[in-house]
């Protein structure tokens, strides 16, 4: 039961992002055609228009957020011990084992004061992680 939703839903996002296409595709080519004077059949048409893509991209939001999540999500997970790690330069630290690579860019010498001592924390402004 469980997967048959999942397949519905997927076939009914897929209709969804194809419908959004279209309706791009028509915007595109009424901004080429510089006739200003039909804007508001693609901003208000109920099947098209902007304001309606807007509020479905609302409800299959919430949808995906009240989906339950995926126990398969937890197998994902990969753990390596002992991997080395090179930094580069002051402020970005790649680490690459057999099973993954990460990437870390912390703020500017975020990295140098934590390791100096000179702060307990720093932030991460960009966090890359693949598995092989």
């Amino acid at each position: 039961m469980r997967g048959n939703s999942k397949a519905n839903f997927e076939k009914q996002r897929s209709k969804e992002i194809a419908r959004r296409m279209y309706a791009l595709r028509k915007i595109d080519t009424f901004m080429k055609s510089n006739d200003w004077g039909v804007v508001d059949g693609f901003v208000t048409d109920k099947r098209t228009g902007l304001v309606s893509i807007v509020k479905d991209m609302e409800k299959d939001m919430n949808q995906i957020i009240k989906m339950p999540v995926d126990e398969s999500v937890n197998e994902a997970i990969e753990q390596e011990t002992n991997i080395s790690f090179e930094m580069i330069g002051k402020s970005y630290i790649s680490v690459k084992g057999r099973k993954l690579t990460a990437k870390l860019q912390f703020k500017g010498n975020d990295l140098q004061d934590v390791v100096n001592g000179k702060k307990k924390k720093g932030k991460v402004v960009l966090a890359s992680v693949t598995t092989k």
